[in-house]
């Protein structure tokens, strides 16, 4: 199964770079789209399937503070904050190949995080949900390719 390795803080800071860079680029999309891939999301469910607990809650802090654009009790918040727990530990009990659980854990945080916010975002705007759901699968597996050269850790 995946081994977490040691903290490597010149690694760590290179996800936590890619993880700022793609929170930029998420907001930049949603304000000038009006809607935005969960790049974000995505990311952080791909590194949990190779980072240890604290390495995770790491990125999760820098997550947090990107997305927490006011100092309140967010759901969305904390649903953005689950699911990679959950995909964390999820890993150790789904024994299908990394590759298989980082696409079925992206799709089921996508799934699971719209719906908390209310089904009809999804239902209604299936066309965009369906775009986003395969472009952050198509970046979820070009992370986990990355992070499998990164941490020079074959993921089998």
């Amino acid at each position: 199964m995946l081994g977490a390795p040691p903290v490597n803080w010149t690694r760590l800071s290179l996800v936590a770079a890619i993880l700022v860079l793609a929170i930029f680029f998420q907001k930049a999309q949603a304000n000038s789209m009006g809607w935005s891939f969960d790049l974000g999301l995505t990311l952080l469910i791909s590194s949990s399937l190779l980072l240890n607990f604290l390495d995770l809650i790491f990125l999760e802090v820098i997550a947090t503070a990107m997305f927490m654009w006011k100092p309140a009790f967010s759901p969305e918040l904390l649903i953005l904050l689950l699911l990679p727990l959950g995909a964390f530990w999820g890993r150790k009990i789904l024994s299908i190949s990394p590759w298989t659980q980082n696409l079925a854990f992206i799709s089921i945080a996508l799934m699971v995080f719209y719906i908390v916010q209310g089904p009809g975002v999804l239902f209604e705007n299936w066309p965009i949900m369906l775009n986003n759901l395969i472009g952050c699968l198509v970046f979820g597996s070009a992370l986990l390719f990355f992070f499998e050269n990164l941490y020079e850790s074959r993921l089998d």
